[in-house]
């Protein structure tokens, strides 16, 4: 039971960051690789203003959570938007994209090793969150916990009601499946565009002061072995569908926790990835793909 409860943390961990990728990736054809580092800056911001203002954690989450998002907001609109104007067609924006956000990961990370002295690993102040554990019989399960796993599967509900019935969800649904239709009948895609790289940048900054406080403390490099397990989740899951990226989020965090119990932990990637790579021979759509409407 101890390790089913930290495979729905780790999990749950893994959902917070892959929710902003498959957003951006299944509506905005974004493949954000800077996605990473956008989840170490937010926990740098929480690094700064615990050790200089010593502010509580909700007010942290928030500014983590705002930072994160308008700097996604900002790469979006210094960066994938002039792209998106410039390329001949959606294929060669997508590759352009994908070049340049590579390029905006390095320079985030290399801010943040300077921020940070180098490599050190670096975390909120102790006094900001006070990490309280409960036992049931040999079960041990702290608040921070509890919090990771209800913020994780809270979060795919609202999102995935919200894309459902709201009407922005409805056009970002719409945008994905014919941005020019959508132009014709009256939606923004800037605005939506805008919209969607918040939330998937406030999604990242969420998971990484959870991360941070939850480890204690993370390195300017966190993100990237992240960018590759969320990548194997949303592929896993189906590109676009928030409740693949939570069924292949628990089944990459119960695949690890399965082969770390079993064995000395030194094939935890290889095995874990070796059962997506066998899933996705199965259904090369992954598991739950995300609804396509088919043009008559």
């Amino acid at each position: 039971m101890q390790q089913v409860i930290n495979a729905l943390t780790l999990g749950s961990i893994y959902l917070l960051f892959s929710l902003g990728l498959t957003l951006a990736w299944g509506t905005l054809k974004v493949l954000n690789l800077a996605h990473g580092a956008v989840f170490v800056f937010a926990s740098l911001i929480g690094f700064l203003v615990t050790h200089k203002f010593g502010l509580s954690f909700p007010l942290v989450v928030g500014l983590g959570m705002l930072g994160a998002g308008l700097l996604t907001l900002l790469i979006d609109a210094i960066v994938f938007k002039r792209i998106r104007q410039i390329s001949r067609d959606e294929r060669q924006a997508e590759l352009l994209m994908l070049a340049a956000s590579l390029g905006v990961a390095a320079i985030l990370a290399s801010v943040t090793r300077n921020l940070t002295l180098e490599s050190h690993n670096f975390g909120l102040t102790p006094q900001t969150f006070t990490t309280i554990p409960y036992f049931f019989g040999p079960i041990r399960v702290t608040n921070m916990q509890f919090m990771i796993v209800f913020l994780g599967v809270g979060l795919v509900v609202a999102l995935a009601l919200w894309i459902r019935y709201s009407r922005a969800g409805r056009a970002l649904r719409a945008l994905a499946y014919d941005p020019a239709t959508c132009g014709l009948m009256g939606v923004n895609p800037t605005s939506l565009s805008a919209i969607a790289m918040f939330i998937a940048g406030a999604m990242a900054g969420l998971a990484g002061i959870l991360l941070t406080v939850y480890l204690g403390a993370i390195g300017p490099e966190a993100g990237d072995s992240l960018m590759l397990k969320a990548f194997s989740i949303i592929v896993l899951g189906g590109v676009g569908s928030v409740w693949g990226a939570l069924v292949g989020a628990m089944f990459l965090a119960a695949a690890e926790s399965i082969v770390l119990n079993f064995t000395a932990g030194g094939y935890v990637d290889a095995i874990a990835f070796g059962m997506i790579i066998l899933v996705l021979l199965i259904r090369p759509r992954g598991i739950i793909p995300a609804e396509k409407a088919d043009r008559v």
